[in-house]
């Protein structure tokens, strides 16, 4: 091998070591923001959504498209808490899933970034 061609596959490797390492911490910030997510969850706040469109939703749900009832505010707070929880539920399997990925990533490109610095640091 002639040292162009050393100093070729020492160029390679560092910056494919570099470009790992980006990756790498890329998807480490975001497995630490979805678990930050999924540990930290904010309180329910049933003032988010307006009464008197939780009151129309529920009074289709219950009613259909005709209407033709009533329901009581503790009725519509209920409503709009249960929604709230479904909500999260929804959310905090988004943020397993996106977590999963990313520690899947990770898996991956720890190694091959391994790999790839200690041949550079070998071709020193």
């Amino acid at each position: 091998m002639t040292e162009k061609q050393k100093a070729g596959m020492k160029v390679y490797y560092y910056v494919a070591s570099f470009v790992l390492l980006m990756f790498v911490l890329f998807y480490a910030s975001n497995l630490v923001s979805q678990l930050s997510g999924i540990l930290v969850q904010p309180p329910l706040s049933p003032i988010r959504i307006n009464y008197e469109d939780a009151k129309a939703q529920l009074l289709w749900e219950k009613y259909g498209p005709a209407g033709g009832g009533s329901v009581t505010p503790e009725e519509v707070k209920e409503f709009v808490i249960q929604r709230e929880l479904q909500y999260r539920k929804v959310a905090l399997r988004h943020n397993y899933s996106i977590a999963g990925r990313n520690a899947i990533y990770l898996l991956i490109m720890i190694p091959v970034y391994w790999h790839h610095w200690k041949v550079a640091l070998s071709l020193e």
